[in-house]
């Protein structure tokens, strides 16, 4: 069982990784990490998607009012002050490269399977 196990991400700051386990095997169905909490660009929309969170807790998802890049920071740095400096600020991330992130984790989650 996944949540018997303890587990750790391969995701770092501005890095995309996959969640694994102590035995560095990719966990299926695990959470996707673009540096941790991102802000996903739906073209007409935003959605901060924070990931920051114990193994045991669900991703959750924030839905903007922002219609622009600029005015989602504004938006999130009124929410959440901390996300004002340079190093904890979420990156955006467009549907293209979370559609790219999701084959990946399972052409992954495949070749784990056939080993």
């Amino acid at each position: 069982m996944v949540d018997q196990v303890s587990c750790y991400s391969t995701g770092s700051f501005n890095m995309e990784g996959l969640q694994i386990d102590e035995a560095h095997k990719v966990i299926k169905d695990g959470r996707i990490f673009f540096g941790s909490n991102f802000i996903l660009n739906k073209g007409s929309s935003f959605e901060f998607i924070v990931q920051s969170l114990p193994v045991e807790k669900s991703t959750y998802k924030i839905e903007l009012q922002a219609k622009t890049e600029r005015s989602a920071r504004v938006e999130l740095n009124k929410m959440f002050p901390q996300l004002r400096h340079a190093y904890s600020k979420p990156r955006f991330v467009s549907l293209q490269e979370l559609e790219a992130a999701i084959i990946k984790r399972d052409e992954a989650i495949l070749k784990e399977a056939n080993y």
